[in-house]
């Protein structure tokens, strides 16, 4: 009599979740498993109360067995969801705190905007003019979700063009003596929701930005990247100091030998970040947190944590990576 409540209770419950799975997959309805996992202290309630109604040796037994079976992955996978989510709407936090741009008295913006609007997207251009006295520069950019290239070079100072379906840029920058700062933030499109940015990658969400550098200033480089992808081809840039700060993303940046010394900050959550260097440039990383798998072609291990190529003391250029990771990948490769 035991064994066929057992068989009973498997049966109904496989017989059930059959049912649910095929109408899903056959759209009879819609269902968010990352919904219904947020109610999973509700299956716990369930396999207490059967506990307490049923008697000793009861085929129930084997109900709340089957009922903490299934509230164990469900709260693995709502804590999940709930931390990325959280990585998300940090980046988001991007796409509300945009900068305006400085305006003379005329209430002329101080850089060359184009912006052009359709029914599913939103296309903008900048362009700020390089003089010649300028001999360093710095780029903060908060992307947010998206994919973002800086590949080219411009006779301008700076160029951009962006290709969004959801969230709109700013900019800004800020020039002193022979030096300039520019800043470009991404914002939603709602005054009053910071958080308007809809992550669901399942959804028709896809920004793009491409952005370009004058070769002749010696560069500081900070990029806030949330969801999506980065593609930073920076060998013919004089960069001074690169910062990525990614989340959910994968990356991949090409650096150069323009100068003397090269300092590259890397935090990233749960990212893939693929690095080349060059092979005449001394290189040395050092790795913070933990990494689900790295290769680095071509270096060396000190100690924990800690790498260089040969001969990196007595190199005339150097390249220093500083990485803090999370549960991530990290490739670096010489070119």
């Amino acid at each position: 009599m035991e064994n066929n409540r057992k068989n009973l209770v498997w049966g109904v419950v496989l017989v059930l979740l059959g049912i649910t799975f095929l109408g899903n997959n056959l759209h009879w309805f819609d269902i968010s498993f990352r919904s219904v996992a947020r109610f999973w202290p509700l299956v716990l309630i369930l396999a207490g109360v059967n506990k307490i109604i049923s008697k000793n040796g009861s085929g129930t037994g084997s109900l709340t067995a089957l009922l903490l079976a299934f509230a164990i992955p469900l709260a693995i996978f709502s804590s999940v969801s709930h931390k990325i989510d959280r990585v998300k709407d940090d980046f988001a936090e991007g796409f509300s705190d945009g900068f305006e741009g400085n305006k003379d008295e005329k209430g002329n913006r101080d850089y060359d905007e184009e912006s052009e609007s359709s029914s599913n997207n939103t296309k903008q251009s900048y362009m700020i003019d390089m003089k010649t006295a300028i001999a360093e520069a710095s780029l903060d950019f908060g992307g947010g979700a998206g994919k973002f290239k800086l590949q080219e070079s411009t006779s301008n100072l700076f160029d951009a063009t962006t290709n969004l379906t959801q969230g709109s840029y700013t900019m800004s920058h800020d020039e002193k003596n022979n030096a300039i700062e520019l800043k470009m933030k991404g914002k939603s499109n709602s005054k009053n929701d910071k958080n308007n940015i809809n992550f669901d990658l399942s959804n028709d969400f896809e920004n793009h930005v491409d952005m370009k550098l004058n070769t002749t200033p010696v560069w500081k480089l900070k990029f806030g990247v949330g969801a999506g992808g980065a593609d930073l081809d920076l060998s013919n840039f004089k960069v001074k100091e690169l910062q990525l700060e990614a989340g959910a993303a994968e990356a991949e940046i090409k650096l150069g030998d323009k100068l003397e010394r090269t300092d590259v900050k890397i935090s990233t959550g749960v990212s893939s970040v693929k690095i080349q260097v060059p092979t005449g440039v001394g290189c040395q990383i050092k790795i913070d947190g933990a990494l689900n798998s790295k290769d680095f072609d071509g270096f060396e291990k000190i100690k924990s944590g800690f790498y260089q190529t040969t001969g990196f003391d007595k190199a005339s250029k150097k390249i220093v990576l500083d990485v803090d990771s999370g549960l991530s990948s990290l490739e670096v490769k010489r070119y």
